[in-house]
């Protein structure tokens, strides 16, 4: 054998590999140490039996514990169909999938969707438990972190924006389809993973043994990586060794490589491989082997380890327990059990006593045995009344990926339930339950949208005469977040017995949404309702405000798109919501209605927002007026409805205070910075109200849309009830306090006094930047009230006021920067 043109020597290892909860599965592939000379196979076989393949199992990680969970069978879950790849007419060269396909692949009814429906909701309320607690090297682990990546995995969104791309090749388009298939295996792992550890977290919380499951032959496995031997440190080899224990009770199939020491020899081989010769032959080989390493400089040497023999080992079970149930019904079963038992925000509350007796009919004995952890072991040491919690001889495995805080502290201390099964036990937040409180259920923040970012869902297949049915559609579905509608042409047309399209046959009207699980949701249930019509659901990112006024939009969808920007609980999106600004405008192409007639719209609704909606004059809170005589009763009130306060007509100290006094505190921030506010945690010393608080985040939020109407000053009248003047005093009060920042400025009214009276307004620049006028230390009790005149003469002014939109006036000073011709 020549050796001369030999550029790496292999330091060959010889080792025992272990097997767990592995008998009659072929042993899998080593991991190799050198994936660019020897890559480890996607999937295996052994060719002595007459297993089908199975996939390759993972290295044991700490960043993705449900990998080893994954299927080990090869057949994918979903697949296209290569006769439905076309050439893409849009893109010259490239391939797409035919639209019928891409929707059978990410539209109602796909796979990825019936993952999304049983898969979520489950994950969902272990999240409200704080049930997981996924380690994470780059980011700190939050209680939401793995309902995110469950999330992305079964978006059907997601699915589509990468299954309807063009691509230069076929086999690059269908390789994105392995891909798919690839998200779909992890999102069921992660299923049984949240399984497993909720019923692990559940076992310690009751005080009872951890269930035992015999081996799945199903799953992948994992290759576990060996301890370093006298290593001081807690480090990542920790948690995999206590993952490795949770893995082998969970019946997962495993892996272990031992080395065996003092028998080492060199081989050589291009691809790394061990080479087989003969002893006299190896002999002379080393001889030549060991030479080339003394070189100067010397060859560079590699290990290779190599399987030497074979151990298999198994966990004690009991024979007659069955593996994880997959079974739909079975689980759901389960879920709700789990819920009813840790779950915060779950409509039936279970004691320990009754999970315990659920668990033992769903699993079997054989899996959950139910019997009291370490009895003999602490009958000394158990004294109820004790002060002291008794503790465990031995902190309780199961719960290393649990940040449920009643399960963190049941497995250093003996739990109540251990006591009494029929108590309920710790909650999240590591106390007794108390039901007779009343308290907020734990709700997670929603994520922010982004502002051009929304989501439609098509419902196509009406009549050219249903319009009125889809206005009932989007009706029905408006309280589940339907923001707006179209009625239009459908893409696809019904065709004749030519097979030629049948011109206006088939139309469909689009729901606009701004969240993919209510798009989701939405599109579900629809299809239900209406079997015969195609749902197609689509996300739309990066819009302009063109395609959003093609909808027929009863609130501002400015507004909309502020309040989505921001990360809030779904509880405060939906108060927030119900107190949008109705919208006026109709949609770009409607029937009868003139371009120069819906320019007309906007501007009248652009001015009643500024004016009138902004603090909800015409709604909640109508200006209150000094009192009028009998003759005045025939007043024709302005569009917001004036009233005289019942409370102003008993203070004679009130209606004698002149409207026009000292010039105000001006307080001047962006509306950016104005809207952070009102969503930032407010200082301990506030003295605003939960219902002032909602106040203001509207304001702020109504600010944002009257940015379209920028320049306007808008007056803050007094009114019974009205929080607008307090929040408006506790923007000041801020802005006073970091006046010395960049972006706040403060004017003191003493300061300001030769610009002469001044009236508590609110205005907003061009620039975007609101000016607050009002006093910072004023109290709200004392506060002059307008005479009927004083509105009349606000609403006169308001509509003289400049009606030109920010655009407008956009395009003039385009236009006016553009140079006129020379007259040569």
């Amino acid at each position: 054998m020549k050796v001369e043109h030999v550029q790496l020597i292999y330091d060959q290892l010889p080792c025992y590999v272990t097997s767990i909860n592995a008998d009659g599965i072929p042993t899998p592939p080593q991991p190799s140490h050198h994936s660019d000379l020897n890559p480890t196979p996607r999937t295996y076989t052994d060719p002595t039996s007459q297993m089908p393949a199975r996939h390759t199992p993972y290295i044991c990680s700490i960043q993705t514990p449900w990998a080893a969970l994954c299927l080990a069978d090869t057949t994918p879950m979903v697949e296209a169909d290569p006769a439905q790849v076309r050439s893409s007419n849009s893109h010259e060269g490239r391939f797409i999938f035919w639209p019928p396909e891409l929707r059978r692949l990410t539209a109602v009814g796909s796979e990825i969707q019936r993952l999304n429906d049983e898969i979520l909701p489950f994950i969902q309320s272990m999240t409200r438990a704080h049930m997981f607690n996924i380690y994470s090297s780059v980011d700190e682990p939050t209680p939401g972190s793995f309902l995110k990546i469950v999330a992305s995995h079964t978006d059907s969104s997601i699915a589509a924006s990468f299954l309807g791309g063009a691509y230069a090749t076929r086999d690059e388009l269908l390789s994105h389809v392995r891909t798919l298939n690839s998200r779909l295996v992890a999102a069921r792992a992660m299923h049984d993973f949240a399984l497993f550890e909720a019923l692990d977290a559940c076992a310690v919380l009751g005080g009872v043994e951890l269930p035992v499951w015999p081996p799945n032959p199903l799953y992948t496995g994992c290759w576990v990586r060996s301890a370093y031997r006298g290593a001081t440190d807690v480090d990542e080899t920790y948690f995999l060794q206590a993952r490795a224990r949770k893995l082998e009770r969970w019946g997962v199939p495993l892996w272990y490589e031992a080395g065996r020491r003092m028998n080492r020899r060199y081989d050589v081989g291009l691809d790394g491989r061990p080479v087989s010769a003969w002893r006299a032959m190896e002999q002379d080989h080393q001889q030549r082997l060991t030479a080339l390493t003394r070189r100067n400089p010397p060859i560079s040497v590699k290990a290779v380890r190599i399987a030497a023999g074979y151990r298999s080992a198994s966990r004690p079970f009991c024979y007659s327990s069955a593996p994880l149930p997959q079974e739909r019904g079975v689980r759901q079963k389960i879920e709700r059990a789990i819920s009813a038992l840790v779950d915060p925000d779950s409509p039936e509350m279970k004691t320990f006593d009754a999970f315990n007796n659920d668990m033992m009919q769903l699993l079997g004995s054989g899996v959950w045995s139910g019997r009291k952890h370490e009895f003999r072991h602490h009958h000394s040491q158990i004294n109820p009344g004790s002060k002291e919690r008794p503790r465990w001889l031995r902190i309780r495995d199961g719960v290393q990926d649990s940040g449920h805080k009643g399960a963190l502290l049941a497995s250093v201390e003996i739990p109540n339930t251990w006591y009494d099964p029929c108590s309920y036990p710790l909650t999240f937040r590591g106390v007794q339950p108390n039901f007779g409180a009343l308290s907020r259920p734990l709700e997670l923040p929603q994520p922010a949208v982004p502002i051009m970012d929304w989501y439609v869902v098509e419902v196509a297949g009406f009549g050219k005469d249903a319009e009125a049915q889809a206005r009932g559609v989007f009706d029905a579905y408006r309280s589940q977040g339907a923001l707006g509608y179209r009625w239009m042409l459908c893409k696809v047309q019904n065709k004749d017995e030519k097979g030629r399209s049948i011109r206006h046959s088939r139309y469909q009207v689009e729901l606009l949404f701004k969240s993919v699980r209510a798009q989701g949701e939405a599109a579900s249930r629809i299809a239900a309702e209406y079997p015969d019509l195609l749902i197609v659901q689509t996300a739309y990112a990066g819009m302009d405000a063109a395609w959003i006024n093609l909808f027929d939009l009863p609130v501002d969808w400015v507004y909309v798109a502020a309040l989505f920007n921001r990360p809030l609980l779904a509880s405060r999106r939906q108060e927030l919501l119900s107190l949008a600004p109705p919208s006026s405008v109709p949609p770009t192409r409607s029937d009868g209605v003139s371009p120069q007639q819906r320019a007309e719209a906007e501007r009248a609704y652009l001015a009643k927002l500024c004016h009138w909606d902004l603090f909800e004059y015409d709604t909640n809170y109508p200006p209150s007026v000094q009192p009028t005589s009998v003759s005045a009763a025939t007043y024709t009130p302005a569009p917001f409805f004036a009233y005289t306060s019942t409370s102003a007509s008993t203070s004679a100290s009130a209606s004698a205070v002149t409207l026009h006094g000292v010039a105000q505190d001006m307080s001047q921030l962006t509306v950016e910075r104005f809207t952070d506010l009102a969503f930032a945690p407010l200082p301990s010393d506030s003295s605003l109200s939960d219902e002032e608080v909602l106040r203001f985040q509207r304001l702020a939020l109504v600010l944002q849309a009257c940015k379209r109407r920028a320049p306007f000053s808008s007056h803050v009248f007094a009114s019974d009830g009205a929080p607008y003047r307090a929040i408006l005093r506790y923007v000041a009060n801020i802005v006073k306090q970091s006046s010395e920042l960049p972006g706040y400025v403060f004017q003191s009214g003493g300061r300001r006094q030769n610009i002469g009276p001044w009236l508590e307004m609110l205005k907003m620049k061009a620039d975007g930047k609101v000016e607050v006028y009002i006093c910072a230390s004023a109290p709200l009790d004392s506060c002059s009230l307008p005479s009927q005149d004083d509105v009349d003469k606000y609403f006169e002014a308001c509509n003289r006021e400049n009606r030109k939109t920010r655009s407008e006036k956009r395009r003039k000073r385009l236009r006016s920067a553009i140079p006129e011709p020379s007259a040569e």
